[in-house]
């Protein structure tokens, strides 16, 4: 469907006369749509913006900042599927502990692993922290509390993931 396509569908009302036919055009429209934005996501879920001109990073920064003033969650604060956290469930909410902002409520040691699983990808921490829908500094305090959590001596079996605090500054 063409950019001019869904304008011209956007800016049809739906009340008053011919409400009926333009809302069942609308959600043929949105239905036809749907395997092809499936796809697409599919593609793009886990892959950062590019961000290699001062454009396009004021553009991804821009981007991040609308949407947790929207409180749209990342990709990873859903769950896979059509259940009740599932982002393919029109009525889902996101996933239980997932805030726009902070460590999401889960333990320090599940934020570090969770950004060390990105570093894997190639992601620098601050994409990791990005894509994991927390600040910086949000990212840093859980690696600390994780590294405090690993030296305690009822965890001594427990292995930290890597991330060194400079990487991705």
């Amino acid at each position: 469907m063409s950019p001019a396509a869904v304008r011209k569908m956007r800016d049809t009302p739906i009340t008053g006369p011919g409400a009926s036919a333009a809302r069942t055009r609308l959600y043929a429209a949105l239905w036809a749509a749907a395997p092809a934005v499936a796809a697409l996501y599919d593609q793009l879920w886990d892959q950062p913006p590019p961000q290699r001109t001062r454009a396009q990073r004021i553009a991804a920064a821009a981007v991040r900042r609308a949407a947790r003033a929207r409180g749209w969650p990342p990709p990873l604060g859903w769950d896979d599927g059509t259940g009740l956290h599932g982002i393919d469930n029109p009525a889902a909410c996101p996933a239980p502990g997932w805030r726009p902002d902070g460590t999401h409520g889960r333990p320090a040691a599940a934020l570090a692993e969770d950004a060390a699983e990105l570093a894997c990808q190639g992601y620098t921490r601050a994409q990791a922290a990005d894509r994991l829908g927390v600040t910086r500094s949000a990212l840093d305090q859980a690696f600390r509390r994780a590294r405090q959590h690993a030296a305690s001596p009822q965890a001594a079996h427990h292995t930290e993931p890597s991330l060194s605090p400079g990487e991705g500054a």
